[in-house]
């Protein structure tokens, strides 16, 4: 018997906030029976598959997510397995979701953080584990407002603009360990879509010391594209590609993160002072 999760549902709620169109039903099942699904591995934890509109999603405690994108519906269905982690199972899910179906309502997905300047918003794109949210919660610190800390979201009809993507930040304990002043830091609300003014592509290194060198625009564009590109772009492709190349034409910089602390400031501010 399918029961419905109780009212105000994180599912529902981060949907609604970027696209009103879309459908979220969330039932909760009381196991999790196995359907025979090979499901191939994909981001955030989730293990997907493709078929015809639709993309099917796992979450690692078998929380599953029927998503279609003619109908611009997710059916999210919740084994009681995996009610103690609800919120970590449905954000794993929807951060794959969400951005599959949004692309029918043209934005497209940048798996990036970003912070706001006087110019617009510095872009701090890299996949799970390479320190973007981190780098983006100690600007924040300092004073550079945070604007997302791991997903945007690219308006086709807008080349060049961000919308950052309306979730609470959320920083690994091994972060807030090391850097306490991220502590508490919350996202600062985007009126709409705004320009990006440059791009840092932050990575983890085996230094002690932090360093910022300049990225040519092809490596800047590889890397957009490995943070980009969902399984079953193939129809939409071209129209995600163009987005990715205007950003990638921005000034790019790799902050290459060193194991001891740094002055984030004092090696961004030179690159602030650039910018229009």
């Amino acid at each position: 018997m399918l029961r419905e999760l109780p009212c105000g549902d994180p599912a529902e709620e981060i949907a609604q906030k970027v696209a009103p169109t879309l459908l979220v039903e969330a039932v909760r099942i009381g196991a999790c029976p196995s359907d025979g699904t090979d499901y191939a591995s994909g981001a955030w934890g989730t293990g997907y598959l493709l078929r015809g509109s639709d993309l099917r999603l796992q979450a690692r405690g078998g929380t599953r997510f029927q998503v279609n994108s003619e109908a611009l519906s997710i059916r999210i269905e919740v084994p009681d397995a995996a009610m103690a982690a609800l919120e970590a199972e449905i954000s794993a899910g929807l951060s794959s979701a969400l951005p599959f179906l949004l692309r029918e309502v043209g934005l497209y997905s940048l798996h990036a953080a970003a912070v706001r300047t006087s110019a617009g918003a510095l872009l701090l794109p890299g996949l799970t584990g390479s320190g973007k949210s981190t780098t983006a919660g100690r600007l924040a610190a300092l004073g550079w407002p945070l604007l997302s800390d791991d997903l945007l979201l690219l308006p086709a009809d807008q080349p060049g603009k961000v919308l950052p993507f309306p979730r609470e930040p959320r920083f690994r304990g091994v972060a807030l360990a090391r850097f306490p002043e991220i502590t508490g830091m919350n996202l600062t609300p985007a009126e709409g879509p705004m320009p990006a003014v440059a791009l840092v592509f932050p990575r983890v290194g085996n230094d002690a010391s932090t360093r910022l060198e300049p990225m040519l625009a092809p490596s800047a564009l590889s890397a957009l594209i490995e943070c980009s590109l969902m399984p079953g772009d193939a129809a939409l492709v071209s129209h995600h590609f163009r987005l990715l190349a205007v950003l990638a034409r921005l000034p790019c910089y790799q902050l290459t993160l060193g194991t001891m602390p740094s002055n984030l400031a004092s090696l961004l501010q030179p690159l602030l002072c650039r910018l229009p």
